[in-house]
C-alpha cells in the first residue's frame, strides 16, 4: 500500500485537486491522508473548510490564520504542525500543488523528513510576484 498526503489550502487548489483526489480513492493500492489548511479556514475568503467534499478516511487540519505581519511566525507554525502530522501518517509521498505560504511550509517539513514531494503546477509564472520563487523552491524540493 502506498500512502499519499495531499494538501490543500485554499478553494482554488482544492478545485484543481478534487478530480485527482476522487480517482485515487478509487485505487486500491494508494491510501491518502488529507491536510486542509491555510484560506480554507479564513472568514474572509469564505471559510470553504465547510466545501470541501471529505472523501478521505483521515483529515488533518492545521488551522492557523495568517497575520500580516508575522509571515516567519506563520510558516514556522505550519512547519511544526506537518512535522508532527507526518509522524502520524507515514507517508511515501507529499502532493502539493502551487506556490503558497502553506504550501512551501508543507514542503520545507516533508523534505526535513525525507518524503518525497510531488509538486502539480510547478511550471507556471505569475510576473511581478514573489509567487514565482515560491514556486521554483518548492519544484527544487520536489522528486516529481
Amino acid at each position: 500500500m502506498i500512502t499519499i498526503d495531499i494538501v490543500t489550502a485554499g478553494r482554488s487548489d482544492y478545485s484543481i485537486l478534487y478530480p485527482l483526489i476522487k480517482c485515487i480513492n478509487r485505487d486500491k493500492i494508494i491510501d491518502f491522508n488529507l491536510i486542509i489548511t491555510g484560506n480554507h479556514f479564513d472568514k474572509k475568503f469564505g471559510e470553504s473548510i465547510n466545501e470541501i467534499k471529505v472523501i478521505s478516511k483521515k483529515v488533518f487540519k492545521i488551522k492557523y490564520l495568517y497575520q500580516n505581519s508575522n509571515v516567519s511566525n506563520y510558516c514556522a507554525n505550519i512547519i511544526s504542525r506537518s512535522h508532527n502530522i507526518f509522524k502520524k501518517t507515514k507517508p511515501n509521498y507529499l502532493l502539493v500543488l502551487g506556490d503558497r505560504y502553506e504550501i512551501i511550509s508543507i514542503t520545507l517539513s516533508a523534505y526535513y523528513n525525507n518524503i518525497p514531494i510531488i509538486h502539480l503546477h510547478g511550471g507556471e509564472i505569475s510576473l511581478g510576484s514573489l509567487d514565482n520563487y515560491i514556486r521554483d523552491a518548492i519544484s527544487k524540493l520536489s522528486s516529481i
